[in-house]
This record gives C-alpha cells, structure tokens and sequence, in this order.
C-alpha cells in the first residue's frame, strides 16, 4: 500500500523509494516491486539499475469504451 500511494503522490516509485518508505533489503523491494507487476498494478519503465522505476499499470479496456471518435466510423 505504502508504494502505491508513494506512486500516486509522486508519479513513480523505484527500488530505493520503498526500501527508505519500508524498510526492507534490495532483495525484498524487488520482490515486493515485480509481485505488483505481475499482478497489474504497476508496469516497469527501463530494464535494470538505477534508470528503472515503476509507475501506475493503465488499465486496459476491455469494454472498449475508450475509444475515440474517429475509431468510431
């Protein structure tokens, strides 16, 4: 809970942020981090290291009631 609201708040959460928010070694941050990947919440910018961060997953529109006008025609 704490990342997601540090990721609403500020717009982004990397490694670093939630081991200073919680706590927690590397290991466990990194865990805890693509645990909420893997269920949707947030998706990964960058591949590893220092560059990486996550950001709120967009959800995607099953519905497809996002459409825009000119997908309509």
């Amino acid at each position: 809970m704490k990342a997601i609201v540090h990721v609403k708040v500020h717009g982004r959460i990397t490694n670093k942020d939630l081991r200073e928010l919680t706590g927690v070694i590397i290991r466990t941050a990194s865990r805890d981090l693509e645990d909420l990947v893997s269920k949707g919440v947030l998706s990964k910018v960058g591949i590893t290291g220092r560059s990486a961060y996550y950001v709120l997953a967009r959800k995607q529109d099953v519905k497809r009631t996002n459409r825009t006008f000119d997908s309509l025609r």
